[in-house]
């Protein structure tokens, strides 16, 4: 509602602009500038805006075949779905490691992620290590597993799509 509100006021205010401008190319330039001002916010009210209010919990942790005692840190954090945004997440098992992803589409009770390199979302215990896979559908209320596809180490992310 507060973005209709200040888009209006824009709109107004490019009215009362032109009114005073005498010059028709400067009319011009403004008129455009609303317009364009005006179906960016149509565009993030009805399309990359989240009216349903989901957000991603993505639970973070990391796993080893090199120690049987291996105690995976988990991290767990909550994010604003946004489209077309891109998200950074941290590993739990390296500094320098981070899962890039970025949302493509928000439907009725499911997102379409992208991600930066590939990962294995098999949940069968097993890691497809020939996986070249980056697009992944997330559903509402069901956890996703993505593992790092390697042989010796590696993170898994569990991403819940939730309300």
């Amino acid at each position: 509602m507060e973005k209709k509100f200040l888009l209006s006021l824009l709109l107004i205010s490019v009215f009362y602009v032109c009114a005073v401008c005498q010059d028709n190319i400067k009319k011009d330039v403004i008129l455009s500038s609303a317009s364009n001002q005006m179906s960016l916010g149509k565009n993030l009210e009805s399309n990359d805006y989240n009216k349903k209010n989901f957000k991603l919990r993505i639970k973070t942790s990391s796993w080893s075949g090199w120690s049987r005692n291996y105690k995976p840190k988990e991290v767990t954090n909550e994010y604003v779905v946004m489209k077309g945004k891109k998200y950074i997440i941290n590993s739990t098992l390296s500094s320098s490691s981070k899962f890039v992803f970025t949302i493509e589409k928000i439907n009725n009770d499911n997102i379409t992620i992208k991600t930066e390199k590939a990962f294995s979302d098999r949940n069968d215990g097993t890691i497809n290590l020939k996986s070249k896979k980056t697009r992944f559908i997330i559903r509402l209320n069901n956890t996703t597993k993505l593992k790092t596809p390697s042989f010796d180490a590696g993170d898994t992310y569990y991403l819940t799509l939730i309300k």
